[in-house]
């Protein structure tokens, strides 16, 4: 969960040093948000995406926090018991098994650590042009 808050904050950074005016950064926000979160597998099946939008599918760290927490919370469900039953694995189309949670949290610490890599480098020649 800390690597996905960490992540989208570096978004968050990147956007803010790239659009310098805060009124547009808050009105362009919501315009790289939201095709991430639907691609992310929580609203449609991620099998149903077509190839022309997989780079949003792969780019989407909403993606890999919903993944995480369904594959670490509902891993061990092997019957029902109680009205809570198992999902059939093809019908959840997820790239991995258990340890592939821990391919999430690395995933999102990845793009953490990008996304501040480039923000500091927007910052940096944002900085560098003001004393031009």
């Amino acid at each position: 969960m800390a690597c996905g808050i960490l992540s989208s904050e570096g978004i968050g950074l990147v956007l803010s040093s790239i659009f310098q005016d805060p009124q547009k950064t808050i009105a362009l926000v919501p315009i790289f948000i939201t095709p991430l979160s639907l691609f992310a597998g929580l609203l449609i099946d991620i099998g149903s995406i077509p190839k022309v939008l997989s780079p949003l599918r792969i780019i989407s760290f909403f993606r890999y926090m919903y993944e995480g927490l369904i594959l670490n919370e509902f891993d061990q469900i092997n019957n029902c018991q109680d009205g809570i039953c198992d999902v059939p694995e093809k019908e959840m189309s997820f790239d991995g098994g258990p340890s592939y949670a821990w391919t999430c949290v690395m995933i999102l610490g990845i793009l953490a650590v990008v996304s501040r890599i480039l923000a500091a480098s927007a910052f940096w020649n944002a900085w560098r042009g003001i004393g031009k």
